[in-house]
């Protein structure tokens, strides 16, 4: 039978669109794995993790990993998805999906069960009309997420899509082999592209055992709603996991002043910051800005700093 798109086998009902996701990857984080009940969601594995358990949908890029994880994709997964040209060697290879799939009996096998699914990759030369393109510049992370966020999935969480250069001790024996055998330098190149799909396509994503979304409050008056969203927007394009984002102005809470005049803020708006724990129901954390700030990096290296029992982080000024 004809291997169908995987878009048009999410519209085909095979899966319900409002039920969250969880990509498993093999970084560190998968370790936690055992910790997490994930029998309310769908589960989508990169690469060799297939071979750790029953997934939902097993993705590769590259055609090496179907050949290496062999019979744990018949065994472990419902279906499997795969770029309509796979990467061999990390490049877009010389055959597609069906050219290989005569050449490779798993692959074959999946594809008579109709459980075989292909993509456009945005690092094919040769795609096919009427499937949107998947992006992938870097890691397979990025394409997963594209193509859950494409496919009309409204909440992604994952567990081993980690920055740094190791993987889980699950997959020690792959740390010669496969780690970074694409010659990027870290797997933190991932995070740039998923910060620009999360703006793109407003999918609530992060990671399963952070919390989420970034809470940021910003500081200001009505007058300055302007400079707020363009903090916002620099905020969003940058950040790697979903953000919430709050002006105070509109928070609606009044806050005290200090009798004491010499006690009292220099602008309207300096002592809004301490509003947060309140808004915030006390609970978690959050980061406070004011609304003439912009962000250059990825909220996410913030957010999960170590505050190792202080209550509150701050930046010192020259003079502190």
């Amino acid at each position: 039978m004809p291997i169908m798109d995987f878009f048009s086998w999410a519209r085909s009902g095979s899966i319900d669109r409002r039920r969250p996701w969880v990509i498993l990857g093999k970084g560190p984080s998968y370790s936690k794995r055992p910790s997490y009940d994930l029998t309310g969601a769908y589960t989508l594995s990169l690469n060799h993790v297939v071979r750790e358990g029953p997934v939902t949908v097993a993705h590769m890029i590259d055609i090496d990993v179907a050949q290496a994880c062999g019979a744990a994709l018949a065994q472990n997964a419902l279906w499997v998805t795969m770029p309509w040209v796979p990467h061999f060697q990390h490049k877009p290879g010389p055959k597609n999906l069906e050219e290989w799939a005569r050449e490779i009996p798993i692959l074959e096998q999946l594809e008579q069960e109709g459980r075989l699914l292909w993509y456009n990759a945005s690092t094919a030369p040769i795609r096919r009309e009427g499937s949107p393109l998947v992006r992938v510049t870097f890691f397979s992370a990025e394409a997963a997420i594209d193509l859950l966020a494409q496919a009309g999935v409204k909440q992604i969480r994952s567990l081993g899509v980690d920055g740094g250069t190791q993987y889980s001790d699950r997959f020690r024996d792959l740390q010669g082999t496969t780690r970074l055998a694409n010659g990027q330098p870290s797997f933190d190149r991932q995070f740039e592209k998923i910060a620009e799909t999360l703006l793109r396509t407003g999918v609530d994503y992060a990671p399963l055992d952070l919390e989420a979304p970034i809470r940021v409050f910003v500081g200001g008056t009505e007058a300055e709603r302007i400079p707020a969203k363009v903090l916002e927007y620099s905020i969003r394009k940058r950040t790697s996991m979903s953000v919430s984002v709050h002006a105070l102005s509109e928070a609606g809470i009044p806050f005290p002043l200090p009798r004491d005049r010499r006690n009292r803020p220099r602008t309207g708006f300096s002592f809004q910051r301490f509003l947060i724990p309140q808004a915030c129901g006390y609970r978690g954390k959050a980061i406070y800005l004011d609304s003439d700030m912009l962000v250059f990096r990825d909220l996410r290296s913030l957010w999960t700093l170590p505050l190792e029992g202080a209550d509150v982080f701050c930046a010192r000024g020259k003079g502190g």
